[in-house]
């Protein structure tokens, strides 16, 4: 690509923008915004629950969808108390814990 000719198609290619996409910003849940989507699973029923708790830890760690669905009982240790530990298996095959918010923090 050494020939002159070229110089203003190889300039226009490098002037191109790398992504294509606009960055969206990340907005976060308001404290009301929580408590309605807690109180929304009907707890009454097994599935109910289930869902309660599944929200529960996405709201608390803020763990994705992806690594919700891979969450298994051994990921969860139950500590004594009000204790709960997450452990979940990063994209880059790393442990990862998330630190679980208390309930003032929410």
């Amino acid at each position: 690509m050494s020939e002159p000719a070229w110089l203003l198609h190889c300039q226009q290619i490098v002037a191109m923008p790398s992504k294509r996409y606009v960055k969206r910003v990340v907005t976060f849940l308001e404290a009301t915004e929580m408590a309605a989507l807690l109180a929304a699973p009907d707890r009454s029923t097994w599935a109910g629950r289930r869902d309660h708790v599944i929200l529960l830890i996405a709201l608390q760690t803020g763990l994705r969808a992806s690594e919700l669905v891979g969450l298994r009982c051994k990921d969860v240790v139950l500590g004594t108390g009000a204790h709960t530990t997450v452990e979940v298996l990063s994209s880059d095959g790393h442990l990862d814990v998330p630190k679980i918010a208390d309930d003032e923090e929410n």
